[in-house]
This record gives structure tokens, sequence and C-alpha cells, in this order.
């Protein structure tokens, strides 16, 4: 996957203004520089500490966006929002159904100076399709090896091609208008973490034993589109899946937590605290 620089007039502009952290670090992004965080429940983190807001989106006040402003001392707008897809992006809705959120790319404007979108898994009810229709079917089926995967082939309508396809173009044309809206800003594509273990089983994630190969087919097929989304928008993707290896939810060190998590860290099948921790520290590897 091509690699796309920051741009030069953007670390010009914010040069003089760029924070330190303790170790003496300059980040591109500082002190009075605006930060903008569009992304799902993957941004934001639900449980993982205090909340932030009370609209619906269950953000956490230890998400990834609040670590890096921490250390940057970046003025932080995080929009993000548990169970947004790309829709949310422009159009207003009603997570839970009972507060009305703008649509996360009304807190862009030329003055931000970073963006971070981590979007995409929620559309076409992808993730859905790992975290909620695969193990339903696996108790409806409790004999059967592999009944999510069986499922998905009877069904020519719906391939995972196609539905892989269909949202990368959504993603890549919400960048685009990331890019329009922010056209001062350095925008950052967050991928998702390792989910799905590479071999074998667990309780923690209730699938059918056939049915693994199809959540990671699903998993990586999500990384692999925002990345082809981000490099058509002309925008850098940030690849927190291959760092995360070996803290699947499986992992005997998770760093995403099963359908039993740890009270009071992480909602179930969300990322706990040392996942959000690695993130953020990609991106601040990413602006300094």
């Amino acid at each position: 996957m091509r690699v796309w620089p920051v741009l030069p007039v953007v670390g010009l502009l914010v040069s003089s203004l760029a924070a330190c952290d303790s170790a003496g670090r300059t980040y591109s992004t500082g002190a009075s520089d605006i930060y903008v965080a569009i992304g799902d429940s993957y941004t934001a983190a639900p449980r993982t500490g205090f909340p932030d807001g009370d609209d619906g989106c269950h953000r956490s006040e230890a998400n990834y966006p609040h670590l890096v402003a921490k250390v940057t001392d970046a003025d932080l707008h995080d929009v993000s929002c548990s169970g947004a897809s790309t829709t949310q992006l422009t159009d207003p809705w009603k997570p839970g159904g009972v507060h009305l959120v703008a649509p996360q790319l009304d807190a862009l404007n030329d003055e931000t100076d970073l963006v971070t979108v981590g979007i995409g898994a929620n559309d076409y009810h992808l993730i859905g399709i790992v975290f909620i229709t695969c193990p339903a079917l696996a108790v409806r089926e409790p004999d059967a090896d592999s009944p999510c995967t069986d499922a998905a082939e009877a069904n020519p309508n719906a391939s995972l091609k196609d539905l892989l396809s269909q949202m990368e173009d959504n993603v890549t044309d919400r960048l685009k208008d990331v890019t329009d809206l922010a056209p001062n800003a350095d925008v950052l594509v967050i991928g998702y973490p390792s989910i799905i273990p590479a071999h074998g089983t667990c309780d923690e994630l209730p699938l059918a034993p056939g049915d693994y190969p199809l959540a990671r087919r699903i998993i990586d097929g999500i990384n692999t589109s925002v990345a082809a989304a981000a490099d058509r928008a002309g925008v850098r993707f940030i690849d927190t899946a291959t760092g995360s290896e070996g803290h699947d939810i499986c992992s005997d060190d998770p760093w995403i937590a099963g359908v039993h998590a740890e009270d009071g860290h992480a909602a179930p099948l969300h990322p706990y605290p040392e996942e959000q921790e690695f993130v953020s520290r990609q991106v601040l590897d990413a602006i300094g």
C-alpha cells in the first residue's frame, strides 16, 4: 500500500505551535491546534474510562483521541460515536434512540489541524456478522461446524466481496469530504486492531469452530478496504492490526474484550485501555 506523506505546508503552518512530550519529542500538532476525532466505537472505546458526554455515543475520556490530546495539548473535538457507520458522518442520528447527534463531519472546518478517522466496520453490518449473526447461528445450530459460513455462501445477493467493495467506496467518499472540509489538516485513517485469533477458538468469541476463518476474512477485509480507501483519498492509513497481533480476543493478553469484558475496563467485544494506549502511540508516531 502506498503511504502518503504529510503535506509540507501543514508542517510549516503548525511548526511554531508544535508540542513536546516529556522526552522532548516535538509533534506537528500541538498547543492551540484543533484536533477532530471521527469514528465508531473502536474510537469511542466505551467503558475504558469516565464517559465523555451523555449523548448516547459512549465515548471514553481514556480513548486514544483523549490520550493524544493530553500529550500534544491540542484542542480536542471528539465526535466519535458507538454504532456509527459512514452514514453518520453526513447525517444526524439518535444513538440509542434518545439524543439527536449532529453529523460528525460538522466538526470540521478550515481551521482544523489534525483529523483521525476510524470508520467502516459498521457499514452493511459487517462487524455485526462476526459479533452478532455468527454467534446467534452457533447457538441456533449447535451441531453445525460452520453455520454462518454456510449461510453466507447460500446468499449470493450479499457476497462479502461486494459488501467490502461498497464499504470501501463509502469510506473513500467520506474521506474526500474530510479533506474538502478540512483542507489544512493532516488526516490519519486508523485501521482496526487484531481481533480474531490467527488460529484456534475460545469461549470469549463464541463462534462455531468452522466460522473462525470467515470471521478472520471479514476483519482482514475491513482493514484492507479501509486502507484502500485511504489510498484512494490521498491520506495516510495507520495499521494497528500488525502491532496488536497476539493480543486478540482469544489471546493470553487480550487488548480486545470478549463477551465477558473485565468489569469497568471495556465494553464486551471492544478495546481495552491497552489497545487505546497502543493506538495513541501509533498516532503520535505519525505526527511526530
